[in-house]
Formats: structure tokens, C-alpha cells, sequence
């Protein structure tokens, strides 16, 4: 997919962002959020006191509608014209993947219900035409993929080839 940025066509962004501590962080007077230091494209090791570049740098204080409005609202104005995008939230376990994919809660949506808030509300007034929409979510965990959006939240999806010989999702 690609990210608009004025005119031109980013096809790629990566971006950082860094959770907030948990309560049993805080509790023990650290966490993340007071080891790495974000802002504007930086991210800063406090330990080490090396620097790591990206598009975009957040800290624990960002919300989500705050990423979504730097990174995913230009995304979704690309997907109601037409081109196929694609959002990845990668990381170890309990680095704040799906509390930024899918928030928590309603008052505090994720970037998942933030898009679809959006992709819905921008079609609603393209009413010269019909739409089509093809969306997927799915997580990738220990070498297994599972529908994030199925009623049966064990269905697993199986990694086939393709007819061009790069690899595809079934489920």
C-alpha cells in the first residue's frame, strides 16, 4: 500500500510507538515509558543513549487518535480512491500492539475501528457510485495466523502458494 505525504507516494512508513507502563510497572517505579524517550522522529535509548530514526515517533502520552490522524487517516482517504492499503503492527508480546490496532473500549478506539469510523463515513457521501470493500485482519503469533475477525475466535487461517508462488491467507 502507499501513504500519501502531500503529492508524493511514500510505499512505506515505519513508525514507533512507545506504551505506556503497565500498573505492575508503575508500581515498581519503571517501565518502558521511562526507558526510551519519542519525539517528533526520534526514538532515544536513555540507558544507552543511542538514537534510532523513523517517520513517526510516539510517546506513551500519544493516543491512539493521535496515530491515526499522523499515520493511517491519509491510508484510508487512499483506500476510498481506490488503492489497496495495508496497516502492520509488529513487536514483541505486550509492547501495546493491540491496544493501538484495537483500542480499549469504545471512548478509546483503536486504529481498526478509527479506520472503519472513517471509511464508512467518507463513502456515505460518495454516493455517485458504488462500493466495494475487502478488509481483513488477522494476527500472526508463533508461526500460526488467526481471523481476527471471525465469530470463532480460533479460526485459523492456513498459508498456501499462490499461483505466482508468494505465499497467501485461506480461511
Amino acid at each position: 500500500g502507499g501513504a500519501m505525504s502531500g503529492d508524493s507516494w511514500r510505499h512505506l512508513a515505519a513508525v514507533v510507538r512507545v506504551r505506556p507502563a503497565l500498573g505492575w510497572e508503575r508500581r515498581r517505579g519503571g517501565g518502558v515509558d521511562t526507558a526510551w524517550q519519542a519525539g517528533d522522529r526520534r526514538l532515544l535509548d536513555r540507558n544507552t543513549g543511542e538514537a534510532h530514526d523513523f517517520d513517526h515517533a510516539f510517546g506513551p502520552e500519544v493516543g491512539n487518535a493521535a496515530v491515526f490522524d499522523a499515520c493511517a487517516r491519509s491510508l484510508v482517504r487512499s483506500f476510498c480512491d481506490g488503492v489497496s492499503v495495508t496497516v502492520v503492527a509488529c513487536g514483541q508480546s505486550g509492547t501495546g500492539k493491540t491496544h493501538t490496532m484495537q483500542g480499549d473500549g469504545p471512548q478509546r478506539p483503536g486504529l481498526v475501528q478509527l479506520a472503519s469510523r472513517e471509511i464508512f463515513d467518507t463513502l456515505a457521501t460518495r454516493t455517485d457510485r458504488q462500493h466495494m470493500l475487502s478488509c481483513s485482519c488477522f494476527e500472526v503469533f508463533k508461526g500460526r495466523a488467526v481471523d481476527l475477525l471471525s465469530q470463532d475466535a480460533r479460526a485459523e487461517l492456513s498459508v498456501e502458494a499462490g499461483r505466482d508462488g508468494r505465499r497467501v491467507l485461506r480461511g
